[in-house]
């Protein structure tokens, strides 16, 4: 039996949905961790690919990538300056963030983080780095002691 042209594509395309979730996304362990940006920083940085749009009497911003989804209220952010508090606060990361974006890791449940450390380091490292800066890891595990040497 071989499967038809349209199952194989059916399967790749939910495939490429399962790994573009995983990007954004760990869940290796009881911890749930997920990347999120802060459109108020995008604001503040003068991102190049913030747009703006006036519905009626209410502008609106939003990301080109669609790095973040929801397209926001550009009312809640006038005024605010310097260190101002955040308006909105963060929003999950809907499609990999670009380069330019500003990320962090959000853990849900970090009081169930192991002792161990995390199982996937590699996803603190922003996902647009270059491989070359991307954690390495190592056993650094020291043999037993000889018991002789301790008496």
């Amino acid at each position: 039996m071989s499967e038809s042209t349209e199952d194989i594509s059916r399967q790749a395309i939910i495939w490429e949905r399962q790994r573009q979730r995983l990007g954004l996304e760990c869940r290796e362990c009881e911890v749930i961790c997920e990347r999120v940006v802060y459109p108020w920083q995008c604001l503040r940085s003068n991102c190049k690919y913030v747009y703006a749009f006036a519905d009626e009497e209410t502008t609106y911003f939003g990301c080109l990538h669609k790095v973040f989804t929801p397209e926001l209220d550009l009312a809640a952010f006038s005024g605010l300056e310097g260190h101002a508090p955040d308006p909105y606060g963060m929003l999950k990361t809907a499609r990999s963030p670009r380069p330019e974006c500003r990320v962090t890791v959000e853990k849900a449940y970090g009081c169930s983080f192991s002792e161990r450390g995390c199982c996937n380091p590699a996803f603190f490292q922003h996902p647009s780095a270059p491989p070359d800066s991307r954690i390495r890891l190592r056993s650094n595990i020291s043999p037993d002691p000889d018991p002789d040497e301790l008496a």
